[in-house]
């Protein structure tokens, strides 16, 4: 999450004591008979096909005399080679202002009927740097094989503000799995976990030796500390499935959030998301409440931008063309942050990050006495946010959005390439927070974004060859997507166009093309290409593909069964004309007949096929229409949407049979 607030109020009651904790799982360790039987066993009940199973696992999290420290231990069997590489080598990503200390790791292995141990070595450390504001902690644990054993420890000091998630599911089947946090009384706090087996409270820490979802809960008033444990066992491997948002929806896990921070004359409220978003974002003159201000600043060169232009929509338009096209993204440091989200130093140095660039914006609509507020949200790389759960710490982006004529717009300046009105895929994640003196909520839902393409193909003999002749009008995503793979790119769009061509039954030769709008956002994106295609007349048939752009090759659900639902980005129109002039010499023999396909009674997707043949004019048509109602589909309705798609593509490999005519058949 990126700093968007200085949080000096909670910092305050962050800090840290570790202290340690024990279970029967860590046994192994210190007992020499169950580690080499624990070496010796290759099949767990919990999953007799598993490459690896982790048998121990602990999170800490601790803030009591120190800045917030988190800690983890884990112990894994490895069964298959597959799972060598995920344990031989250990990443351990932290903030730039955190600290990675006191690893250890200890390799297990069975030689010659003797335990054989190694251990990670100091000089195995390697830190590198990942982005400006990201470090992460490398180390190999030495000699891990198929049937080791692997323990390691790792500590990050100062790990931010908020009380971390903790999963206790994984991509390997986890036996025990343990997480506890301590902290000071005057915090409050609460947590919503996603489990199969519900928590059960119990009130003495010995009941979590034996129970298979369990929760303790103490609190000492004279050391003004807390502490919550949870503890899960037997959980199953999490298998991530295409077309879903981020696992930490799905995943089981429990995720504490701090509701409050109380002491005598003080109270900060986080407990519902009119006071979050007040305290953390409205009342912060580092964040959101620089919109807020007088910005004095700005009216000229508003009034410039803005000169000439009628009606609250245009201004909203050349404001939003204005920053998008003149303050150029940079990729922010710790050390920069600052800067790169002040608007005042992002307005002259143009340049900014996501967050500055936004809000410089938002400033900008203000001035022009736009009814402009920000919203801040979870992207779909993130757990998506709700209503009844205050969760800052999963907010990750900052948007816009602007009122007018009793419409909203959201908006994203930090794009270049993105249209007014539309925002990267990620931010249609469901529920955000509008941030304003009556602070309110929205939806960015995918079903709320719709990508209109249309393509227009001509196919027609000239001379020794047919005359492809193809238009391609994008709609927005598709559209910033193609714009922001080619970056201005014309011999990009080239290869891609051969590249299409090149996939087609029938080899193409490209002769043109031309891209309209590929520097204009605002535009749509339109792209024509001329191709020749060889013509034997000498042929008695001839087997036609008459789809040339296709709405998908092979069926993108390629499993056999799902346990969690569809979740597309957003809803798909897509319209394909074809016209075929028939050559001379020749008239259609066979070609498909018109048909639609649905999903569900209720046509949740269709694709519209209306194929004509003019054997007067000789000419041969095709109106396919692609459409989507819905941007989710549940696991019920899996195999209904695997089946759907094997019918678009079994329909759009049909051809169309040429026939020559006899020599009392022509005219």
């Amino acid at each position: 999450m990126h700093p968007f607030v200085s949080k000096a109020a909670l910092a305050s009651a962050f800090c840290l004591v570790m202290q340690g904790a024990t279970a029967q799982n860590k046994a192994s360790l210190t007992d020499p008979a169950q580690m080499k039987t624990l070496l010796q066993k290759s099949v767990f009940d919990i999953d007799t096909s598993a490459k690896a199973v982790i048998i121990y696992e602990k999170g800490w999290f601790e803030s009591f005399e120190s800045a917030p420290v988190y800690k983890l231990e884990r112990i894994v069997k490895i069964i298959g080679k597959d799972a060598v590489d995920d344990f031989a080598r250990i990443s351990v990503p932290a903030s730039k202002r955190s600290l990675v200390r006191k690893v250890t790791g200890e390799t297990y292995n069975l030689e010659n009927g003797e335990i054989v141990k190694q251990s990670v070595e100091k000089a195995d450390l390697i830190k590198e740097k990942i982005t400006a504001n990201t470090r992460v902690t490398k180390f190999a644990l030495p000699g891990v094989k198929t049937g080791s054993v692997v323990h390691y420890v790792y500590q990050i000091d100062n790990t931010g503000y908020g009380l971390p998630s903790w999963d206790f599911q994984n991509s390997y089947p986890t036996l025990y799995s343990e997480y506890e946090i301590n902290i000071p009384t005057i915090l409050k706090y609460s947590s919503v976990s996603n489990t199969s087996v519900p928590f059960k409270e119990v009130t003495r820490q010995r009941s979590l030796e034996d129970c298979n979802a369990c929760l303790y809960n103490s609190a000492n008033g004279n050391l003004g500390r807390q502490t919550s444990i949870w503890v899960r066992r037997n959980i199953p491997a999490f298998r991530t499935e295409p077309f879903m948002s981020a696992d930490a929806n799905y995943l089981e896990r429990v995720k504490p959030t701090v509701t409050s921070l109380e002491y005598p004359g003080y109270q900060f409220l986080l407990d519902n998301w009119e006071h979050a978003t007040e305290n953390v974002y409205y009342k912060n003159d580092e964040s959101c409440g620089q919109v807020f201000k007088g910005n004095a600043f700005l009216l000229d060169p508003v009034n410039q931008i803005i000169a000439g232009k009628n009606g609250d929509l245009e201004k909203a338009k050349a404001i939003y063309a204005f920053v998008r096209d003149h303050i150029t993204l940079k990729e922010e440091s710790f050390n920069d942050y600052k800067a790169l989200s002040d608007i005042s130093e992002v307005y002259k140095r143009k340049e900014g990050n996501s967050e500055g660039i936004n809000l410089l914006l938002i400033a900008m609509l203000r001035k022009a006495s736009l009814e402009a507020e920000p919203v801040v949200l979870a992207t779909r790389a993130s757990e998506r946010l709700h209503s009844f759960i205050v969760d800052i710490n999963a907010i990750d982006y900052m948007i816009g959005i602007v009122k007018i004529g009793g419409q909203d717009y959201v908006l994203d300046a930090s794009d270049k390439y993105m249209p007014f009105g539309t925002l990267p895929l990620s931010c249609y994640n469901g529920y955000c927070r509008i941030v304003s003196k009556k602070p309110d909520a929205v939806e960015l839902h995918p079903d709320g974004l719709t990508d209109k393409t249309t393509t227009i193909v001509s196919l027609a003999p000239v001379k020794d060859k047919l005359l492809l002749k193809v238009e391609q009008k994008l709609g927005n995503v598709s559209g910033t997507l193609l714009r922001n793979e080619l970056k201005e790119d014309t011999a990009k769009l080239k290869e891609k166009i051969q590249k299409g061509l090149s996939k087609l039954s029938t080899p193409l030769q490209l002769k043109q093309y031309s891209v309209n709008s590929l520097k204009n956002a605002d535009l749509p994106l339109v792209i024509r290409y001329e191709a020749e295609l060889p013509w034997n007349a000498d042929k008695d048939l001839v087997y036609l593909d008459p789809y040339f752009d296709k709405l998908c090759e092979q069926n993108p659900f390629t499993l056999t069964t799902r346990k969690f639902p569809i979740e597309l980005g957003y809803l798909s129109d897509n319209k394909y004309v074809f016209n075929f002039q028939v050559p001379e010499g020749y008239e259609v023999d066979d070609y498909p007949k018109s048909s639609v396909l649905k999903l569900s009674q209720e046509g949740l997707m269709q694709l519209k096929n209306t194929l004509v043949y003019d054997a007067e004019n000789k000419t041969f048509s095709i109106n396919c229409h692609f459409n989507q109602k819905t941007t989710v589909y549940t696991a019920d309705n899996y195999n209904q949407v695997r089946t759907f798609y094997d019918n678009v593509i079994a329909e759009q490999k049909k051809k169309i049979v040429l026939k020559k005519n006899t020599p009392a058949q022509v005219h």
